[in-house]
């Protein structure tokens, strides 16, 4: 059975060093959804769910422009 990190959802997580060249502040984007406080955690665990998934496209091989226009998409 995988064991699951747990996370402190009330301080944000830097994002993995592969991610930087794509999304460096990914670790902001809850507060810049937020329309209040109470969507802070929500948002953090978006970004977690979401970072994954970056990170594969970072080991992809695809563009930088590419990663990008994505992660643009997602709404990061």
């Amino acid at each position: 059975m995988d064991a699951k990190l747990k996370t402190n959802l009330n301080s944000p997580q830097s994002p993995p060093a592969a991610l930087l060249p794509y999304c460096r502040d990914l670790q902001d984007w809850p507060e810049s959804w937020m329309g209040e406080e109470k969507d802070l955690p929500p948002g953090r665990r978006l970004v977690e769910c979401f970072t994954p998934f970056l990170v594969h496209l970072a080991a992809s091989g695809l563009s930088k422009r590419t990663i990008q226009n994505t992660s643009t998409i997602c709404g990061f």
